[in-house]
């Protein structure tokens, strides 16, 4: 499935361009999801748009996701809630743990499209969840009440990519 990168336009322009600069790496899923949401095409337009360094930063990139795994190995944690997930493969490289819960979420539009493009490269799986939010919303929008969750068990929230204004 190629994602046309123009329904990326208004959701999150920048999740095209780390996952592009991800491919570059040895970050689990980075080059197959780059290729499939076509982030070549994106940067491509983006540079004949403007004089951008962004390739300058996938080291950047790389770096900040690994730090957050290697915090996160330290908790131990099975319950994990990820805002802004955008394009970060970390659910379909943790998720291959049937203990560990995984919720990704993000604006409704890219999550529906993150869904398909990760049944797409690793299929269905019970303990991966998806849920269209608004991070920024009041009331919260965040997916704590669900049945999927243990309430005796920690949280980990974690978020490479919300910035919020």
């Amino acid at each position: 499935m190629q994602v046309p990168t123009s329904s990326f336009e208004k959701i999150s322009p920048t999740a095209l361009l780390v996952a592009y600069a991800r491919q570059f790496t040895d970050i689990p899923y980075g080059q197959e999801l780059a290729q499939l949401v076509n982030a070549q095409a994106f940067v491509e337009q983006l540079q004949k748009q403007q004089s951008d360094k962004s390739f300058e930063v996938a080291v950047l990139f790389e770096g900040r996701y690994k730090a957050i795994n290697q915090v996160m190995a330290q908790f131990q944690t099975t319950q994990i809630l990820e805002l802004a997930s955008g394009l970060v493969p970390r659910s379909m490289v943790m998720s291959r743990e049937p203990s560990t819960t995984f919720i990704e979420s993000d604006l409704p539009r890219m999550i529906t499209c993150k869904q398909q493009l990760v049944k797409q490269l690793v299929g269905d799986r019970s303990n991966l969840h998806f849920v269209g939010i608004d991070a920024t919303s009041q009331p919260s929008q965040l997916p704590i009440d669900v049945d999927y969750l243990d309430s005796q068990k920690p949280i980990t929230v974690i978020c490479e990519g919300l910035c919020c204004t």
